[in-house]
C-alpha cells in the first residue's frame, strides 16, 4: 500500500470512529508502530487531525 493511500485510510477510519488506537491502525493496515507514528505525525503537521 502506498503512503498516501495508507494515510487516506487512516483519515477514513477517523471519520468513522472518533478515536482509534495505534494498535488498531497497525492491525487493520498491517504496518509497524513506527509507520503509524510517522503517518500520524505527517497528518497532524498538515492539520488533517489531532493525534495524541
Amino acid at each position: 500500500m502506498f503512503i498516501e493511500e495508507r494515510r487516506k485510510k487512516i483519515l477514513e477510519m477517523l471519520d468513522n470512529k472518533e478515536k482509534i488506537s495505534n494498535e488498531e491502525i497497525m492491525s487493520l493496515l498491517n504496518v509497524s508502530k513506527s509507520t503509524v507514528r510517522r503517518d500520524l505525525i505527517d497528518l497532524e503537521s498538515k492539520k488533517l487531525g489531532v493525534f495524541s
